[in-house]
Order: structure tokens, then sequence, then C-alpha cells
């Protein structure tokens, strides 16, 4: 919408251009030259004559600035010597700003760089012009000059003529003025044809560009050629847009009337004669000329719109007209012809009168748009008007072979002509014709109206009713050239069976009726002896098929895959040419079938065939794919011939051998006999010698693989996973073409591997190859991947090569370190060497400049990381967790692109904070021996979670921590050195305007000024600019000072923890127990939102990891309404002594009782507080009363308190409020508990501090 609106304003402006200069530098040279090649583009420029000139700019100026689309800027030396033009300036820069005016700066004789910083002597007339000046106004002329200056623009030094600099001006302004006309905006797509377009005309280029749109009628040529003219007239001098019409005139005749009219749109010159051809060529050699001929053969120029305009007047279809507008526009093929007719006719119309004519629309093709189709249909002769026909109505989207083979050679021929007159399209890789569905459509409709009424008689059948019928009634006549079908279609259908008896149907080719879950019977195929394809894929009722299918001696494929109740299939039948058969997932099926031995693809996979009915499979000659995952064979029939084969996959089957002796196994490309469990002894592989991928993953009964294998010189991957008894590979082999082995889980595996020096990929973990047998590893030149949890290597051998290393994946292994020197690493990406608990250096990294992710986690031995990885400039995820050995991190370095969140919890002898990244999110520092949170932490400012739990010797925290803008939440638990914060002072704002304005900010409420608060509570949206989201954890801190608490608590969070075990006197209303009632000052009345900071005093919490989560309850009552706060998930931790859960609440007080504004009266508020685990199971699915009675869930609350943070008495007599005449009003309200009211003191032994925050103190004035 926005940007609709500044469009529409943009276009409506009174002034293409305003220009900005000094008269007595320009007025009557430079600017009088570009005023007039303007004038001569009609471009609308504002001319200042007659407007006195004063030192306040006029308002017509004003007016003139603000209403024009361009401003130029013209810099002169003695442009700085007007305050007239300086403030021009502004108001020009006020609309770059706000209202998106473009501004072109033309530096004439003067540098661009003495008026961005106004120096030299353009900066010596500024001067002189700011003498007298205020330094506000000195300040917006500094800032607009350089703001101005630094736009791009035109600096008249750098051109040796100034015609051409103004013919450049004038171009790139004419070019900025130029927007989509709003003539064709409603046409959905026509951008991407412009941009193809124009990347043909190639509008740089000095040569001449013809570019041609061609198409039947009605696709969009004539509209698609307007907008193109509109978009690109204005960039020419001479342009002209010339609809072509027949005329009776001879040849030359003809060419003297188009230069006529050619010469009379392009000059402008009405009635111009030209008495010789070629007048056009002389009168515009060498000019930029734009032509557009429009060749419309039925002498109405198109004038087309968008669907949704013509239809409902409006860009879009309004409520509940989406779907169906989007089914018309599909109808009408998109094109704007269509879219105009069907859009027009509909115009009006109510929903239900719509769907009405949605059927006649998706049977039937408008007459409007018949009549113009079928204009090039009837050109076409008869001969070509068949093939049309034929390719409406039964071959759209078939190959051009296959067409020939049904309608002869000699359609080459017609093809072409089709195509010419962009009847069908013939795409160039495929050699596939399509046919726009409009077209095809009224093909269609002329065979549909031969006979209407009984449709026998026809051509062609391609409506499923008109077929069923006339085969079932055996109405057909010769007529009908489609009665005996090429293809039968039908996918997902709801049928039962076909037809009933025996149907011609020589010429039927292909049947798929996949899906058509009802189908129970498949009908007399006897004389579909041409069918070449039959799908059933999903026929799930369908039990067998008929015994006719024996003569479909041409059937090539059969899918019958899921048919999950067919039991058996016909036996005792050979169809010669079936060479796929496809019985996956037909699971009742258990007789081998025996329909062919001629098939080449055979899948088996999910059916319930006996071991015993298998050995028919040897009848098969040819097979090239075999898969039959859970075979039930041990072993293959002896006579089976494998010399075919190339795809073998029996995963999960019973085999324990495959065949005795050796097979010729030339073609074989790929082998996968996963899962074979029963597997002992694998076959020889001496001619497999084209074998590429060989998978045997989870064979757990294999002990070896056969010498053989030497042979598999083509072998590129090779995949024993989980080969449990694998004990050992054959030595001295070198696959030299093996990329990839996988020995994962092979657990008895005891000697390296060493069947390959060319490896890239090696995974060998969960293995027992012995250190001693390691070195091998060496040997390898490439490895790009390298996968060895819990190697056995202390370090790896002095040749290893880790040049092209991209992986090196080695956790808990026994590495002491990796290896000597500088590897060059380039290619390395991953290092995963988590719980490699010996490893004590990490090596030279200095070359690893790609790595991204460096995973340390528990590298116990680890003293500290190498000062290289400065060079990691790629790091995103360094994982330092749990090395408890580590003691100091590198200083001065900023791993930029380090992962946001950094771990290092567990390096117990950390000492120093981490000043590793500025970029870090999250930061986990639990259990490290870091004494102090430096100041320096503000350099993080996107830190949003810091936790500290566990830190026993961090004394210091940096003040600063909590005035990261982003911070939601700090956790200290633990902590017990903790007893200050560095220049520990709340934020404070001093004026209204320091309010923050995003809920990225965070300001402590009770520091807020009054004014402020009174503001954001006037609605609750205003409480966006108070962040209520972080949390401050400061669990079991038993030494925090008085300054530390009371910073805390007048903190903002969403809730905080800290110890205490009474209710500080900074709330105003304190109680034993677990509620409470307080008055509220008469002026609440006026407050949409109260906001309130709360307190509860917990019992210690058990060390149960489920009883850690808790949800506290907050109901609170004015006058008998209620309302329920729940706040979910506060830790409140494992905690030694009573703690206090101090957290944030909102209330929206009623606005009346019982319909009466007059009866509302706060003097009775009462508070109420309950405290569940989140672990408790009583919690699911029963309401809020069964909590109460839960001895899980219920945490006792020993004490609470409240605190209203944003109601303010009313203003005294003196103009004045405080928030102590509402204390002195109506007093603090503190139950005694049964004992004197005193100073309280923590009762925990490690710390003498008063845990009651200001107890017994009056609330300061915060005047």
């Amino acid at each position: 919408m926005a940007a609709s609106s500044s469009s529409s304003r943009s276009q409506s402006r009174r002034y293409d251009v305003f220009p900005s200069f000094s008269g007595e530098d320009v007025r009557k040279s430079f600017l009088s030259h570009l005023l007039k090649e303007l004038n001569r583009r009609l471009i609308v420029t504002f001319i200042d004559n007659g407007i006195e000139r004063s030192r306040p700019i006029a308002p017509e100026l004003l007016s003139a600035i603000r209403d024009s689309r361009i401003s130029i800027v013209v810099f002169s030396k003695n442009y700085a010597s007007s305050t007239w033009c300086l403030n021009e300036l502004i108001e020009i820069h006020k609309c770059y700003e706000e209202l998106g005016q473009m501004v072109i700066p033309v530096f004439y004789d003067v540098d661009p760089s003495h008026v961005s910083k106004q120096t030299g002597e353009f900066g010596n007339a500024f001067d002189e012009t700011c003498k007298g000046k205020t330094e506000d106004d000195k300040q917006r002329w500094v800032r607009a000059l350089a703001e101005v200056a630094n736009m791009a623009g035109e600096d008249s030094r750098n051109w040796c003529d100034e015609a051409n600099m103004i013919e450049t001006i004038a171009n790139d302004v004419s070019n900025k003025l130029i927007t989509p006309s709003s003539d064709f905006g409603d046409f959905v797509g026509i951008e991407a044809h412009l941009e193809t377009l124009q990347s043909m005309l190639c509008l740089e280029s000095e040569e001449a560009r013809m570019v041609g749109i061609v198409g039947p009628s009605g696709i969009g040529k004539s509209s698609i050629a307007r907008a193109l003219f509109s978009q690109l007239s204005s960039r020419f001098h001479h342009r002209a847009f010339v609809s072509y019409k027949r005329t009776n005139r001879d040849d030359y005749g003809m060419k003297l009337s188009w230069e006529e009219q050619f010469l009379s749109e392009i000059l402008c010159q009405k009635e111009i004669k030209v008495f010789h051809v070629g007048a056009v060529e002389q009168r515009l050699k060498h000019k930029k000329v734009l032509i557009v001929l429009d060749d419309v053969d039925d002498l109405e120029l198109l004038k087309t719109l968008m669907f949704s305009r013509c239809t409902f007047g409006q860009n879009s279809p309004p409520d509940g007209f989406m779907k169906l507008a989007g089914e018309v526009s599909n109808l009408s093929g998109n094109l704007p012809l269509g879219l105009n007719v069907l859009g027009s006719s509909l115009r009006g119309k109510d929903k239900e009168e719509w769907m009405e004519l949605l059927p006649r629309l998706r049977n039937g093709l408008d007459g409007k748009i018949e009549k113009t189709l079928r204009v090039s249909y009837d050109e076409l002769d008869g001969k070509d008007q068949e093939v049309f026909l034929y390719i409406a109505c039964l071959l759209n989207g078939q190959k051009t072979g296959y067409i020939k083979n049904l309608l002869g050679d000699s359609v080459d021929i017609v093809l072409r002509i089709l195509a010419d007159k962009s009847l069908i399209r013939i795409t160039p890789a495929l050699k596939t014709v399509h046919m726009h569905n409009l077209l095809q459509k009224l093909g269609k409709e002329i065979v549909r109206v031969e006979s209407i009424y009984n449709p026998g008689n026809r051509r062609f059948l391609v409506d499923t009713k008109d077929i069923c019928d006339v085969i079932t009634e055996n109405t057909g006549t010769e007529n009908v050239l489609a009665e005996i079908l090429v293809k039968l279609t039908m996918e997902n259908s709801k049928l039962e069976k076909l037809w009933e008896g025996v149907q011609p149907l020589r010429s039927l080719k292909k049947i798929r009726l996949d899906g058509s879950t009802k189908l129970k019977e498949i009908p007399n195929l006897s004389n579909a002896i041409n069918l070449e394809k039959l799908n059933l894929w999903g026929c799930v009722s369908l039990v067998t098929l008929p015994s006719s299918i024996r003569n479909l001696n041409k059937l090539r494929k059969l899918s019958m895959e899921g048919c999950t109740k067919l039991v058996v299939l016909p036996t005792d039948i050979n169809l010669g040419c079936l060479d796929y058969l496809n019985l996956s997932g037909c699971s009742r099926l258990k007789s081998f079938p025996r329909i062919s031995r001629n098939i080449s693809g055979l899948i088996l996979d999910g059916t319930a065939i006996e071991e015993e009915d298998s050995f028919y499979m040897e009848n098969i000659s040819g097979v090239t794919k075999l898969d039959w995952n859970g075979c039930p064979m041990r072993c293959f029939p002896p006579k089976f011939r494998l010399e075919n084969l190339v795809y073998l996959t029996m995963r999960g089957s019973k085999l324990e051998k495959l065949w005795e002796g050796i097979q010729t196994l030339s073609n074989l490309v790929r082998m996968d006999l996963s899962g074979c469990e029963n597997l002992k002894e694998f076959p020889d592989l001496s001619k497999a010698t084209n074998l590429d991928h060989l998978e045997l993953n989870d064979c757990k009964s294999l002990v070896m693989l056969p010498s053989s294998i030497r042979n598999l010189k083509k072998l590129t991957r090779l995949e024993m996973q989980g080969c449990t008894k694998l004990k050992f590979l054959p030595t001295d082999v070198n696959l030299e073409s093996l990329e990839y082995l996988d020995l994962r889980g092979c657990s008895s595996l005891r000697s390296f591997p060493r069947i390959s020096r060319n490896m890239s990929v090696l995974l060998l973990h969960e293995t027992a190859i012995e250190d001693k047998d390691c070195f091998f590893i060496g040997n390898i030149s490439g490895l790009t991947e390298l996968v060895w949890r819990d190697c056995p290597m202390k370090y790896m051998p002095s040749n290893f090569c880790a040049e092209h290393l991209v992986e090196l994946n080695m956790p808990g292994s026994k590495l002491e370190k990796l290896w000597e020197g500088v590897q060059s690493l380039g290619s390395l990406r991953k290092m995963y060497l988590s719980g490699c608990e010996k490893l004590k250096e990490v090596p030279d990294l200095s070359k690893a400049t790609n790595l991204e992710y460096l995973d340390l986690n528990n590298c116990k031995s680890l003293i500290m990381l190498p000062s290289s990885i400065r060079n990691l400039k790629k790091l995103d995820d360094l994982n330092l967790k749990g090395c408890t050995g580590l003691e100091v991190l590198p200083n001065d370095v900023n791993l930029v692109s380090i992962n946001p969140y950094f771990n290092l919890s567990g390096c117990s002898r950390l000492r120093s904070f981490p000043q590793i990244s500025t970029s870090i999110i999250h930061l986990s520092l639990d259990h490290t021996a870091i004494t102090e949170v430096p100041s320096w932490i503000e350099n993080i400012s996107g830190l949003t979670t810091l936790t500290m739990k566990g830190c026993m010797k961090l004394k210091n925290i940096a003040s600063n921590s909590f005035k990261l803008k982003r911070l939601l939440m700090v956790d200290f638990s633990d902590c017990e050195g903790v007893a200050a914060f560095n220049d520990a002072s709340p934020v404070t704002c001093t004026n209204d305007s320091q309010l923050p304005m995003t809920d990225e900010a965070s300001f402590p409420l009770g520091m807020l000024p009054k004014k402020i608060l009174t503001e954001c509570a006037k609605n609750c949206e205003s409480h966006s600019c108070l962040n209520l989201t972080s949390c401050l954890k400061f669990h079991n801190c038993f030494n925090l000072d008085r300054d530390a608490r009371k910073l805390i608590l007048q903190s903002n969070f969403a809730y905080a923890v800290l110890p205490g075990g009474e209710v500080p006197a900074y709330f105003w209303h304190r109680a034993c127990g677990t509620s409470l009632s307080f008055p509220l000052p008469k002026n609440s009345l006026s407050q949409n939102v109260l906001q309130f900071k709360a307190c509860i005093v917990l019992e210690p919490v058990t060390d149960s990891p489920e009883d850690r989560s808790a949800k506290i309850r907050v109901c609170w009552s004015f006058k008998g309404k209620s309302n329920i706060h729940y706040f979910y998930n506060i830790d409140v931790g494992s905690c030694n002594v009573d703690h206090l859960v101090v957290f944030h609440y909102n209330v929206c007080p009623p606005k009346e009782v019982d319909g009466h504004l007059s009866d509302l009266d706060y003097s009775d508020v009462k508070i109420e507080f309950e405290c569940h685990s989140n672990a408790c199971s009583c919690q699911k699915n029963r309401p809020d009363h069964y909590l109460k009675t839960c001895p899980v869930s219920v945490k006792k609350i020993k004490g609470c308190g409240v605190r209203l943070l944003n109601v303010f008495p009313s203003k005294d007599c003196s103009g004045t409020s405080s928030e102590t005449e509402y204390d002195q009003q109506y007093g603090e309200s503190d139950t005694e508990c049964g004992r004197s009211k005193k100073r309280m003191r923590m009762s925990v032994r490690t710390s003498e501090e008063p845990s009651n925050l200001l107890c017994g103190q009056t609330v300061a004035n915060t005047k």
C-alpha cells in the first residue's frame, strides 16, 4: 500500500524538475541550454521568473520543491554565497528523506569535495554566508551540502563537451521519470515479457536491432508491444507506433504509403508526401529511432485487460472469489483474449451464478474466443486440419516420433506448418508437441459438433463417459477414429470394472489405471493385441489378471506395485516382449510369476513368494535388474543366468551364499546385499570388472572378503558398516578407483584395511584396529574425510597428509597430539575431537583458514589454544565445554563468524573472562575459575544470555553487565563469593526523550521518571517500550551486599531469584503467608493497566532436577471481579535456604461493576500467590483446584509483597506529587507475623548482611 501510494503521489506532482542554482553563475549559460533540452523532451520544469529573492525562502519555492519529482542542484562557485540557495537545498534534502524525491547534483566548474567539505573557493564563500548566522543554521547547511554532494551526479570538469553533458543529464532525468504506464498496470506477468524484449533490443548498442513477436490471434502480441512502446518511447528522440492495414495497392504503392505513414508519425507532421522509396532511410540515417509495427489481421487492435480488472473492476478478486477466479483464469488459458472475454461475461455476477457457469466453461469454449481462434484453423487445408484435430484430441504432449509412427512420416511437413502458424510448439530438446489448452478446446469442440447427440458418429472420442457409452453399447461407426483406443488413462478413478465382454481394442497401446482403489477386475483384453504398457499400481482391490493377457504379445511393461490383494497370476504364459515386471508390495502373492521368460527388469520386494517356488527364476534369461528385498532363497538356483545382470538389490534376504563357482558378471555395476544377516561367504567376483558400488552393511555373519576383489578396478564405493564378524580384509590390494570405504561397527576387525591408497572417505569408528597397525594411514593420499571414533593412535604418522582433508572426526581417541609443525589445511572445514581426554595441545592452525567447526568438548588435558586461532576467520562453532585443564584463551582475538552460542562451562581452571569474539549472543561460563566479569563486556553488545552458575571464585561483576540492551538473562547461581557489583549504580533517565522506543532497551522501572511511567500506563500497547523479558538468577549467592541487592531489586526484569528470608521493605505491601490486601489511590481509576512488582519467599528447594522449574499463580480481585496470571518455567534452582522470587506482572482493572461505573471502588484489592512444580503430573488435563491439593505440586510460600509501579497520587496545590504522599495516605501495610516490626536479618551462616532491603525506612521520594 505504501509503495502504491508513493507511486501515485509521484506521478500526480505538478513539476517534473525543480532546478536549484546560482543565477549569476549559470542562468544565461549552462542552465538555459539544460532547460531547453528538458523542454524539448516534454519534461515540465519549474521556472522561478518573477519571484522576488529575499532572505527567507519564498512560499512559492517551497511549494514548487515539494511538488516536483526530481531536483537538479547546480553547484557553482557562488552557490554557497546565497542563503536563498542554501535554504532551497535544505528543503530539497528534506523532501529527499521524507518523500523519496530524486536528487541529481551537477558540479559546474567546482570540485565536489570542496562542496562536500566546504573547502577551497566554495568554502570561503560558505564561511562568509555563515557570518552572523546561528550555529543551528550552519549545521543544517553543512549536513545538506555534505549529503547531497555525495550523491551520484555530473562533474563538468570531466566533460570536454558541455552539450554532451547536458544530453546525458537530460537522458538521466528522462529515464528517472519513466514509470510503468497505468494503461498496462492490470496485466498479469507483463513485466517478464518486457524485460525479455528489452534484453533482446540491447538499447545500449549502436547497431540496429529487430525483434518479432509471433503467435496466433488473441495471445497478447499487440498489448505487449504497446506496453513496451509506452515504457521506452521517452528514451528516443524519434518514435512511432504504426498499425498495419492491408490495402489492394501494388507493392510499390504500398511501400510509398508505409514511408509516408512512418515519417508522419515520427516527425509529428501531417500529410507528408513521399515520391520515391528510401525517403525514410535518408531522413532517419544516423538517428536513434524506436518503431513498433503492429500487424493485426482482424482489423481490430487488441485492447485486453487483466481478468480481475475486467470482472471485478479492481486489482484482486474479493473475498470468496479467489479460488473461482483462479480456475476461470486457467480455463481462459491465461491469455489476454480469454481473460477479457470471460472476465467481461462474468462481471457483476454473484458467486452462485459463477458456480452455475463453471461446468459449461470447463466443458466448452466461449463463443467469442472460438470465433477468434477459428480463423487460424479455417486457413488450414484438409490434411493439416485433420492432424490439428489428432493433436487436440489425442496426441498433445506426445513426441514427434510417436506421432509419425501413428500417422505416417509425411506428417512431418504438417507439423512444421502448424508450428509456423503458432498452432503448436515443438520443444527442441525432447521433440515433444505441445498445443495451448484454448486451441486444444477448439479442436475438441470442432469434433463434438460433428454429432452432438450421437458420440458414435464423431471422428474422435475424448470424453470418458462418451467412450464408455460407445464401447459398452457398441454404437460406434466407421467414423470413430478413437473408438479403438490408443491410450486409456483413468488414474485414481472410482471404477470397479471397465466394461462387459470383449471389445475391439486393436489400437490400444497404453492403459493407466493406477490408483483405482475400487477396481476388482480387468476386462477381457483378447483383442488388445497392440497393448504395450499396463499400469495397475495401487489397485488394492484387484485379486488376479484375466487369462486373456496371454494374447498381449506386444506388452512390454506391467506394473502392479502395491496390489495388496493380488493372490495369483495366470501361469504357463510367455509374453515374449515383456521386459519389465513390478510386483513390489503384492504381499499376498505366494507363487513366482510364470508369465514371461524374457524379463529384464524384475521387482519382487514385499511379496510372499516361498522359497520352493523361487527356483522358476532360473527359466528367466536376460535379467538386467533384480530387486528382491526379503528374498526367502538361501542360494540362487544353479541354472540362473547372471551374465546380463546390471543391478542386484536383495536387502534383508535369507541368502547364506549367492552362487557356486565363478559367474560371468561383466555387466554388473551395483550390488546391494545389506541386512543379509545369514550371508557367510561372498562369491568369487573375478569377472565383475565393472562393479562400481558394493553394499554389505549389517551382514553380521560375514567373516571375510575373497581375494578376488583385487580385480574390481572400477569399484568406487564399499560399504560394510555393522559387519560385526568381519576379521580382516585382503592385503596388498590397491583398488585404484576406491573413494569411499565404510567399516564402522566392524568390531572384530583388528588390522588396518590395506586395500587402497586413493581413498577420499574413510570411516573406521567402533573397529578393533590396534595402534601398531595404524601407520598405514600415512600411505593414503587425498583423504578428504576421516571418521575414526576411539582411535587407538597417540599421534598421527609423520607422513600423514592432511592437505585435502575436509572433515577430521576422531572423538574419544587416544590422541595426545595430532601432528608436528604446520600442515597445509586450506580445505579443512570441520574438526571433531571431543572426548580426547589425553589431547594436550592443538596443532598450529594458521593455514586452516576455512575451518568452520572445532569441537574440543571434554578434552580434559588441554591447557591452552594456539594463538593461530586468530586466523580462523570463518570459524562458526567452537566447543570447549568440559575442558577442565584449560587455563587461558588467546587474548585480542575476535572471531567474527563464530557461533553466537559459546560454551565454556566446566572449564574449571579457566581464570580470565574470554575475550574471543564480540559476536556472542549466548555465553555459558558455568563452573569456571573466573574471578570477575570485566567492564569491557559492554563490547559484546548483542549478548542476550550470560550464565556463570557455580563460579565459586567470582567476586566482582561489572555493573554495565546489566546495561547491555539485549541482555535477557543472567545467572550467577551458587556464586557464593559475589558480594558487590563494581561501580554499581542503576541506569537513570534525565528527561522524557530518553524513553526507549524499542523492546530491546532496558531501564530499571524504579528509577524511571514518573511522567514516563504515567504516559506508559495510559494504554496497554505502550508497555512494549519496557523490556520485561529478562531474568536474573542469584541462587545461593549469600554474600551479596546491600548495594548489590538494591540494584537487583530495582532493575528491570521478568523475574529474579536471590537469597532472602523475608520480604524487603522495598515492597510497600507485605504479609506473611500467601495473600495480602491493600488499598489503591483513587486516581488509579484512570489507569488502563496497573503495573506491579511482586515478591514471594520460597522455602528451600530439593536437588531433584524435576523440582527446579516452577509455575507461579497470581490471583487478584477487585470487588469480586478476579483474574489469574501465570508465570511459567521460573527456574527456582536448588536452593539451600529461603529465597526471594521477584517478578513483574500487569493487571487490567475492571471499568465497571455490574454495569455501573459509579459503583467502582478499589478500596479492597486482594492478591493471592501459589507456586507449583512444573514437573507435577497433576497439572496435566486437571482443573486448577487440583493443584492446591497436590502434595508434590505445592511449594510453600512463607511471605509475599507487592509494589505498585505506575500509579501516582494527584498533584497537591503546589503542583508536585510523591510516593511518600501515597505512603502517608494509606500507610505501609505490613503484617507483623507475631513479632515486632524491626530490621530483619538473613538467617544465613555465611553472611551478616541484612536481607530486608530498605527495611524500616520510608520509601525514598523520587523528586
